[in-house]
């Protein structure tokens, strides 16, 4: 899949959604066309830290355990921040060093460089302005797929104890996560708005839900 910006927050979702490994996550099979689902309705904004205390689903928040417990997994979120850190003072992360994160050679959806502006915010373009569109199998929820934009603006933002955030502003330009299961798609799909690495568990909010998973 694409392993570039896109492609770590695709990999953050798709753990928390129950793939059983990094390399299921990450190579995905691209398509041609997004899966004929409706969109989910657009719940009002949650706060996850709120909403998912440790250990506990609420009404907002399900709590999935799945392979985020990897370590392999926990080192490489700690190695995507000592990017953006390491390039703080610069204008760009090249594709070429995000490529590396996931020791790949390619990347299918044909991403660019990570552009850095003021306070965190990134900007993240397709070579070919196109959608990517990525189709997975999870054994929790059935085949899925991450709607790739060819524009993708977010910030990143350090919190406490060494964690992070991931947030996106603009739906237009976030990843779309749609499932097969119009039910499931209902309740948990939607386009990703945010995700919090805390020391202790991931949270990410669709449009829809917080998804939890303890790390």
């Amino acid at each position: 899949m694409n392993k570039g910006f896109a492609g770590t927050v695709g990999v953050m979702a798709l753990a928390l959604v129950g793939c059983s490994d990094l390399s299921d996550m990450i190579f995905g099979e691209v398509r041609t066309t997004r899966l004929n689902v409706t969109p989910p309705p657009v719940t009002t904004e949650l706060d996850c830290r709120t909403e998912c205390k440790i250990g506990a689903e609420t009404e907002n928040c399900l709590y999935l355990n799945a392979s985020v417990s990897r370590p392999d997994y926990k080192t490489r979120i700690a190695a995507f921040r000592a990017l953006f850190n390491a390039h703080a003072q610069d204008a760009s992360i090249p594709h070429a060093e995000v490529l590396a994160l996931f020791d790949s050679p390619d990347d299918p959806c044909r991403r660019g460089e990570v552009l850095l502006g003021q306070d965190g915010v990134f900007t993240n373009l397709s070579i070919d302005s196109t959608h990517c569109y990525l189709s997975y199998k999870a054994p929790l929820v059935g085949e899925l797929m991450l709607d790739v934009p060819p524009k993708i603006t977010g910030a990143i933002i350090d919190t406490e104890a060494g964690g992070f955030d991931i947030r996106f502003d603009k739906p237009e330009e976030a990843i779309e996560m749609i499932f097969a299961k119009q039910a499931l798609n209902n309740d948990i799909g939607g386009k990703i708005v945010a995700v919090n690495v805390l020391a202790n568990r991931v949270l990410m909010r669709t449009q829809t839900m917080c998804l939890a998973s303890a790390i």
